[in-house]
């Protein structure tokens, strides 16, 4: 009778678990479970400059490929191999500003199903016109349900158009501020587990336009990183790295000559400060040891490209909130000292432009840091694109402006735009079918108030 019991009881949460889940997008086991399994080529439109242009592609391991740019460039490399997780990065070279190029990319010299895709090159205008527009669109968490190795009866990915949205809005650059894959408990172990969860996360076929429709630029995450809690100590760094490098196509990885995934890029009158907040991350709180969130040197090359950029907007972009005041781990307020110096440091050097924006919650908000003397600071936190968002917001954060609270998936783009001298950003927020959620428009002059 016991049994019996049981067996009902399982029964009708097994049910219920069906009735309540949401649709999981299609899963093809092979890709799931093995690193070099054999897929169609995709491609991904990578980092751009002004005078070259990557594109990112994934097929079979040790894979020759062939190559074909128009306007053709004899620069241009006819001929590349992917490597063992089977991508590779196309470098275009000595591009001209300003132009788009069309590529194909294909397994046979005759081009027979090929990948085909445009790249545009950035404007050089810098003394020559006013400033260009420019629109980059942000994205959170993104979970891609895998029945294998998802815990039992949830699917916590969902609402996959989300993508289509995105490209929708035109946007000039991609950044991923979550990276594109959440390590399960069965991946972070091996190199190869990690290679597979990013395979898996990247053939989802509702990516394939969006991936094609501007520069994608990837941001390391905590859960993408290593085992919870995963730092600079971690064992298998070296691999969560190797991995990290072999499927995105960022500018460098790594500025000077720090070993991290810290970026940059341009465009128009934006710089982009791209940081990395778990490979030279401290967790270790005991005696001489406080919490890192970025270490001594990358937070230095930070401040020093802060003080010398003439940018009238500087964009930061990190995966932790970093104006958020709730000392928890997901926030740079856990990290006191590096808080409190790289915040110093913005105040008496009177920079002005800085904007911040991140990822790494379940839901999304604005954070409008108040300071005595000078204008405030503002940071986008956006909230997942196609993981499970949450029901409430847990942090008490009460610099969150008002009406800026986003519990629902929904990624953000942020636009710079105006005249030449009355320059403005506007940041908007759109959920999943393409709808507008949140506004809110901030003059350049705003960012520059100091007593």
């Amino acid at each position: 009778m016991f049994k019996g019991k049981f067996l009902s009881i399982f029964l009708c949460q097994a049910a219920a678990a069906m009735l309540f889940a949401e649709p999981q997008s299609p899963a093809d086991p092979d890709i799931f479970s093995a690193p070099g399994a054999q897929i169609d080529l995709l491609a991904m439109n990578a980092a751009a400059d002004m005078r070259e242009a990557s594109v990112w592609v994934m097929g079979s391991p040790n894979q020759e490929l062939f190559v074909e740019i128009s306007p053709s460039n004899k620069l241009s490399p006819k001929k590349i191999a992917t490597n063992k997780d089977g991508t590779a990065l196309v470098k275009f070279e000595a591009l001209k500003p300003n132009t788009a190029y069309v590529y194909k990319i294909s397994a046979s010299p005759d081009f027979k199903n090929s990948v085909e895709g445009t790249i545009k090159t950035s404007p050089d205008y810098e003394k020559r016109q006013a400033a260009p527009n420019f629109k980059i669109a942000i994205l959170g968490k993104t979970h891609r349900n895998d029945p294998i190795y998802d815990e039992p009866f949830k699917t916590p990915g969902g609402e996959y158009e989300i993508f289509g949205a995105v490209k929708n809005q035109k946007p000039d650059a991609i950044v991923w501020a979550h990276n594109a894959a959440i390590f399960r408990p069965a991946d972070w172990g091996s190199r190869s587990g990690m290679a597979a969860r990013y395979r898996a996360e990247r053939s989802d076929p509702a990516l394939k336009e969006m991936l094609l429709c501007a520069p994608n630029y990837g941001v390391i995450a905590a859960d993408s990183y290593g085992a919870p809690g995963a730092d600079k100590n971690s064992w298998n760094k070296k691999d969560a790295v190797d991995v990290f490098k072999s499927f995105w196509g960022n500018p460098s990885y790594g500025v000077g000559s720090q070993e991290n995934l810290a970026t940059y890029f341009r465009f128009s009158d934006v710089d982009v400060f791209i940081l990395d907040g778990s490979t030279n991350s401290n967790s270790l709180d005991f005696r001489s040891s406080r919490p890192e969130m970025f270490g001594e040197a990358q937070l230095n090359w930070l401040l020093s490209a802060l003080k010398n950029s003439k940018a009238t907007f500087k964009l930061v972009i990190s995966n932790a909130p970093i104006t958020n005041p709730v000392e928890e781990k997901g926030n740079f307020a856990y990290c006191k000292r590096e808080r409190k110096y790289l915040l110093d440091f913005i105040s008496e050097n009177k920079i002005g432009g800085v904007i911040f924006a991140s990822a790494n919650k379940d839901y999304g908000e604005i954070t409008r840091m108040l300071r005595a003397s000078e204008h405030s600071l503002l940071e986008l936190t956006v909230g997942p694109a196609t993981a499970r968002p949450a029901k409430s917001a847990t942090e008490v954060n009460f610099y969150r402006m008002v009406g800026s609270l986003i519990l629902e998936r929904s990624f953000a783009t942020i636009s710079f735009e105006g005249a030449e001298n009355d320059r403005f950003l506007k940041i908007e927020v759109f959920n999943s079918a393409g709808k507008n959620l949140l506004s809110q428009t901030i003059k350049a002059s705003e960012l520059y108030k100091f007593e």
